[in-house]
């Protein structure tokens, strides 16, 4: 999102600020193109208040991420060892 100074309008004063939704419509479905910056900038600086009052949301954050990671890890070295043998029997058919 990009935040712009409003224009004048019959419904938007100057200083109007907005921020506008800079992703393709298919893929921001519920994006109505443009939020007053007000709206948006309360809510963030709650959600920063939030956090600043209670730390452990953000180690709670990154034990979530680190642990999703480590899963993620996992199946990708289950996938590689599945695949190790059966590349192997292939470079022994193709040695022969």
């Amino acid at each position: 999102m990009w935040v712009y100074p409003g224009g004048e309008s019959i419904n938007k004063p100057k200083n109007w600020r907005f921020y506008r939704c800079g992703r393709p419509k298919h893929i921001a479905e519920l994006c109505k193109g443009y939020i007053a910056a007000e709206k948006v900038e309360e809510q963030v600086w709650q959600a920063v208040e939030r956090v600043l009052r209670d730390p452990t949301l953000i180690a709670a954050e990154i034990a979530r991420q680190q642990s999703g990671t480590a899963t993620e890890q996992d199946t990708l070295e289950r996938e590689r060892h599945a695949y190790e043998k059966p590349l192997t029997q292939c470079g022994k058919d193709i040695a022969r």
